[in-house]
């Protein structure tokens, strides 16, 4: 038997999405298609990433350790052949960089879509879309803070999707859009530690570097510069 699925309008709402990034064109993902779904907002979800993070640091751990957001990103690390230890935190990224620190892992290297990670430089540390949204209105503020010309900032708060918002950079000025995008890379981490140091003290270093909807690594933070090159 063939069975075809048809979901309607799914190419524009496919443009909301990463879809592109995973190599999904011209339609829409759809989670509860295949024989195993893995629900990245679940608490089942965090839970069995913190079982994982105890579970590892029982075994010759070296301190160090690798989140990724999603299948994207866990597959991209799997690509580059990091060597670090890595764990698939999905949308959970505040409660398990807090986890982390009171088991006293020394580094977090979060790696993620630019899409996805952007939330964290605007306060936002479960980044499921249903909960929390602000991609735009995040970067709008970063270029106000960059002295992007208002011309530019109005477009920007027109547009959906980062990658759109990172196209019309480039094509307005490429050396303003990589320190934008280095600020932002920058600001994660800061936001991210700061995050953390609500609930407990700790000098844990927080490490950030991001890749496009195109699977490229393009930036890192002030302490994502010293690990870039495991991802290379």
């Amino acid at each position: 038997m063939k069975l075809e699925i048809i979901f309607p309008n799914g190419e524009f709402l496919a443009e909301r999405t990463s879809n592109k990034s995973f190599g999904i064109v011209d339609g829409l993902s759809i989670i509860g298609n295949s024989a195993e779904t893995y629900s990245s907002a679940s608490p089942d979800q965090l839970e069995e990433a913190k079982t994982k993070l105890a579970k590892l640091i029982k075994n010759d751990f070296k301190g160090k350790v690798v989140f990724v957001i999603g299948e994207n990103g866990l597959n991209l690390a799997k690509t580059c052949n990091v060597v670090l230890p890595i764990i698939k935190v999905g949308n959970w990224v505040g409660p398990l960089i807090v986890d982390a620190a009171t088991k006293n892992v020394k580094t977090v290297i979060l790696f993620g879509y630019h899409g996805k990670l952007i939330k964290l430089a605007g306060g936002i540390f479960h980044t499921h879309n249903h909960l929390a949204d602000g991609r735009i209105e995040i970067l709008v503020y970063l270029a106000v803070k960059e002295k992007v010309p208002p011309e530019i900032i109005v477009q920007l708060s027109c547009l959906n999707t980062l990658e759109d918002a990172l196209l019309l950079l480039e094509s307005f000025d490429k050396s303003i859009a990589e320190k934008l995008f280095l600020n932002l890379s920058n600001t994660i981490e800061k936001r991210s530690f700061a995050y953390v140091n609500r609930y407990l003290k700790t000098d844990m270093e927080i490490a950030s570097i991001i890749f496009d909807r195109k699977r490229k690594i393009r930036w890192s933070g002030t302490n994502g510069k010293k690990y870039i090159s495991y991802f290379q």
